[in-house]
Parts: structure tokens; C-alpha cells; sequence
């Protein structure tokens, strides 16, 4: 049977040389190939999910090495090497929360920063050179940024609109 002798092994071969020279997008593709050919090749399986860590597709890359160290058939070396992919791919979807939630906080931040600067003054508390507390006024911020976007885009395309004009007396 050719398919067993050369072409799985030589597809295998290539994913794993992708690998090491780091295009896991193309180790993808290889081992997609070797799948289809032989479904459940287990080193194929291991340097899937390993590829879509490595790419930061980290709940395809669970999804695989879960599988993998289910099935009773992976030997010890497979599954204990799936389990370490495992645990990276867990801290890095636990990284991608953290900074989703910190995207978020700060978007909240950013809304209410603006939503407060719309001419009102915010108070402050500071702290004066004797230890006592005193209230003072910050000024509000004179940025509106909606404005400030709309300027941008306005200069945008104002300059897109001059280049393309001048062009053609430059350019003919």
C-alpha cells in the first residue's frame, strides 16, 4: 500500500518540518492532508494542535489535544507531550481574558471619560502639605472626541480627494 509506505509518512515528515522552522499555517495544511488519509494519526494529531497553539488558535488546539489524550490508543509519550500543549493553550486563553477584560475596562474608562467631559468640572480630592484633605475642581477636559474623529476623517478624505487631483497634473 503506497499511501502507508510513502505518501503519509513523507506529509507527516513535512508538518513536522514546518514545525521546526516555525510556518505552523503550513504544518496545518500537511497534516490536514495526513488526516484525511489516515484519520487518526496520533503524532499527526499532536503537531495539529501544537500548530493552532503556536498560531494562538488556542480552543482548536484544546479541542484536538483533549481528544487526543482521551482516546486510550495515544501512547504515554503523546499524551503526556499533549498535556503540556494542554496547559500552555489553558494560560493562554486565561491571557487572552485578562487582557479582553482589560480592553474593556478601559473602553468603560475612556466612554465615561467622555461622557464626563462634556463641560462639567470633576471634583478632586488632594491632599494639602499639613495632611488635611481639601475639595478642588478639576477643569473639564475641552476634548469631544466624536469631533475629533469626524475632524480626522474630514482631513482624511480631503487629502485623499487633493493627492488624487494633483496626481493627474503631476502624473498625466
Amino acid at each position: 500500500d503506497n499511501v502507508d509506505a510513502l505518501v503519509v509518512p513523507c506529509l507527516n515528515n513535512l508538518c513536522a518540518c514546518c514545525i521546526a522552522v516555525g510556518e505552523y499555517g503550513k504544518a496545518l495544511q500537511f497534516g490536514k492532508q495526513v488526516l484525511e488519509l489516515r484519520p487518526r494519526l496520533h503524532k499527526t494529531l499532536l503537531r495539529m494542535g501544537r500548530s493552532h497553539f503556536e498560531l494562538g488558535n488556542f480552543i482548536a488546539a484544546r479541542e484536538i489535544l483533549e481528544d487526543l489524550i482521551h482516546d486510550e490508543k495515544t501512547d504515554a509519550g503523546d499524551t503526556g507531550r499533549a498535556k503540556i500543549y494542554l496547559d500552555k493553550c489553558e494560560r493562554g486563553l486565561k491571557k487572552e481574558a485578562a487582557n479582553l477584560r482589560k480592553r474593556k475596562d478601559g473602553m468603560k474608562k475612556a466612554f465615561h471619560a467622555s461622557n464626563s467631559s462634556k463641560g462639567e468640572a470633576e471634583p478632586t480630592t488632594t491632599t494639602a502639605g499639613n495632611g488635611s484633605k481639601e475639595q478642588r475642581q478639576k477643569p473639564a477636559s475641552s476634548l469631544n472626541i466624536p469631533f475629533l474623529l469626524l475632524a480626522l476623517t474630514l482631513v482624511s478624505v480631503g487629502m485623499y480627494v487633493f493627492l488624487t487631483v494633483a496626481g493627474r497634473f503631476i502624473m498625466p
